[in-house]
């Protein structure tokens, strides 16, 4: 027989409890990687791209993550466009890729 897992309870006086309380740690969140915005002709990878415009539109945040060694400046200023364009909330966030 499988014993379950046993866990230390913690013990925290309300006064202290009241102290600990944030937002932060008050809050959840999901984090959903989606196919992204691009436009394609592949009809799997359009129905993705679909989904993500989906789930955008129920979105607290939009995280915009590119790459900026393989994005092009009208590619990236086109998908901001459609994120501007959803009225959610979005950080653009580039990261990049040392070749060498």
């Amino acid at each position: 027989m499988k014993r379950k897992p046993s866990y230390p309870k913690l013990q925290v006086r309300p006064e202290t409890l009241s102290k600990m309380r944030s937002p932060l740690v008050e809050s959840c969140f999901a984090l959903s990687d989606t196919a992204g915005l691009r436009e394609t002709t592949d009809t799997i990878e359009a129905i993705g791209v679909g989904r993500t415009h989906e789930k955008m539109k129920s979105a607290s945040l939009i995280l915009y993550l590119f790459d900026m060694g393989d994005t092009d400046l009208v590619e990236i200023n086109r998908e901001i466009n459609i994120l501007e364009n959803q009225g959610v909330p979005f950080l653009k966030v580039a990261n990049k890729t040392d070749k060498g």
